[in-house]
């Protein structure tokens, strides 16, 4: 459950709780989540202007960026080679799209304790944004940063292959 509230035209205030099933599938782990944020110079028309040209782009081009997925091994962070063609396509993308903001959504495999995961994933999508702040230049206040730990998981968590599916950093522009 989520909440974000406008305080200014430029900041707004937001709020998420989640309750997960800890590891051992016997007790209950609550994750509240409260912060600022702030957009300095942005405008709900900039914002609204950003969708609308988004709509207006090329379809298959917008598709393809918003299924941008970084896979990471078993308890880590780290960024592997095969990111950097990613990295690259999009860093590409977002300088001529300059009013675009970029959400990363960092996950995690249901293994481990529920606050390791949330952890691990928000440093899972912190390692791409710093990234692409410090390889391409891109301003880090374009680009936000979600750990939702394993409770989006894309496919079950029942194998190896569907937990390594789930260990990833994906990309949502606005």
């Amino acid at each position: 459950i989520g909440i974000k509230y406008d305080i200014t035209t430029s900041t707004y205030f937001f709020g998420e709780y989640n309750a997960i099933y800890g590891y051992n599938k016997h007790t209950l782990d609550n994750l509240i989540n409260f912060g600022i944020g702030y957009m300095p110079g942005m405008q709900p028309s900039h914002i609204h202007d950003a969708s609308k040209r988004a709509a207006e782009l090329e379809y298959s081009t917008q598709t393809q960026l918003d299924k941008i997925t970084f896979h990471f091994d078993i308890n880590s962070y780290t960024a592997k080679q095969l990111h950097n063609q990613k990295l690259k396509e999009l860093a590409q993308y977002l300088s001529q799209y300059p009013d675009f903001i970029v959400v990363i959504n960092g996950h995690s495999s249901s293994d481990g304790p529920a606050a390791y995961n949330k952890k691990l994933s928000q440093l899972r999508a912190q390692t791409i944004k710093d990234m692409l702040v410090s390889q391409y230049s891109l301003h880090s206040k374009r680009i936000f940063i979600i750990g939702y730990a394993a409770t989006r998981p894309i496919t079950s968590n029942h194998t190896d292959k569907e937990k390594s599916a789930n260990r990833r950093a994906s990309v949502r522009l606005i």
